[in-house]
């Protein structure tokens, strides 16, 4: 398995190196918009068929895979919301944020939580009372970074109702991406050391990244719109996640095939 994981690995690590030249170099001008939005439309779309491959692999009568089901969903919806910004954004005709592609982004959010709601289900995860205040402070520290952040900085009195209540709506949704991030490194650490450890230990680092660049979103918002620069390398954090999702996802997807290649061969040797 090992043989056909780590090549993956190496193709989306290269995606993701151009990524940053193409960004960081401005290559291509005027046209280096449309090459950064082209980049992250493949990016998404390779994790979203990561996606469908973990779920035909483990089949939605499993929990796994109705928990995958739901992330590829969630995965879908941000593909969704991506290309709507970038084509308001390319137009002009209609401002990308507040906007339809919000909405999209947005509706990621819960399908993660249920997702993984199902996963926690059944699996029975013991800490020690160290560990568990070790967590929750750690969740009321983040939480109470994203409330300032995203919640109260951003807000703005002379604004829209529709503009304060999107932002809001960003900031409950990490303060949910929070509760995520944990029980998935919970779930990482139940496994102890297993090979499904290094699958959810990816949805970890790629949730935390989300979280990074939705902060960083948050408090710079009005220079991400105007282009200023800031907006790149927040990109970059967002884009970064997908590479963590799409080898979670594909990890996830060739653990199962291993399995049913090891007893084919188990049977075909009777």
């Amino acid at each position: 398995m090992k043989k056909k994981v780590y090549p993956f690995g190496i193709l989306l690590s290269l995606l993701f190196m151009v990524d940053v030249f193409v960004s960081i170099s401005d290559y291509g001008g005027e046209q280096n918009v449309l090459y950064r939005n082209g980049l992250l439309f493949v990016g998404q779309l390779v994790t979203v068929i990561c996606g469908f491959y973990a779920i035909r692999m483990y089949g939605m009568r499993s929990v796994t895979g109705r928990t995958l089901a739901f992330f590829t969903t969630g995965f879908l919806s941000f593909l969704v919301g991506a290309a709507i910004f970038s084509y308001y954004d390319a137009t002009r005709e209609i401002s990308p944020f507040p906007s339809l592609a919000d909405g999209f982004i947005l509706f990621g959010y819960p399908l993660f939580f249920t997702g993984l709601l199902l996963e926690l289900r059944k699996k029975t995860i013991s800490l020690g009372k160290g560990l568990q205040l070790l967590f929750v402070l750690f969740a009321l520290l983040l939480s109470v970074v994203v409330f300032y952040f995203e919640i109260y900085i951003p807000y703005d009195m002379t604004s829209s109702f529709f503009v304060t209540a999107v932002q809001t709506a960003y900031g409950v949704a990490d303060l949910i991406l929070i509760i995520l991030f944990i029980f998935v490194l919970l779930l990482a650490l139940s496994y102890k050391g297993g090979k499904m450890f290094y699958v959810w230990f990816c949805f970890f680092v790629g949730f935390i990244l989300t979280l990074f660049g939705d902060i960083l979103f948050g408090v710079y918002v009005n220079d991400y719109l105007a282009k200023t620069g800031i907006n790149i390398y927040i990109d970059l954090i967002w884009r970064s996640a997908y590479v963590f999702f799409a080898f979670g996802l594909l990890l996830a997807g060739m653990l199962v095939a291993s399995v049913q290649s090891n007893i084919l061969q188990k049977i075909a040797k009777k």
